[in-house]
């Protein structure tokens, strides 16, 4: 996904930081996100960090660092949360208003 992403970039001349985050956002993590109130809880911790490490390698693309910056130093670069933390949220957001429904 990040090699369309970055063609999309290319291909568009896109060199704004924000714009790029934002097509990654809507492009890749809101697929990774899809009905994850239905499936979260059943995805197996090495899916999620094969998901983690599509986030981490387009942050070091598109961020120009070395490959063995950590993981967590280029979400803190950029305010992001980890994707297992966003289908967390999205989980807890679900089951709350579940049970708000009389």
């Amino acid at each position: 996904m990040n090699y369309v992403l970055e063609k999309i970039c290319n291909v568009g001349r896109i060199k704004s930081w924000a714009l790029k985050k934002y097509l990654f956002l809507t492009l890749v993590t809101l697929v990774f996100l899809y009905v994850v109130e239905e499936w979260g809880n059943n995805i197996s911790l090495c899916t999620w960090k094969e998901f983690e490490n599509v986030q981490k390698h387009f942050l070091i693309k598109f961020l120009q660092v070395k490959q063995q910056t950590p993981y967590v130093l280029l979400l803190l670069e950029i305010g992001s949360l980890p994707i297992e933390i966003m289908a967390m949220e999205r989980v807890v957001e679900y089951m709350l208003k579940v049970k708000r429904v009389p």
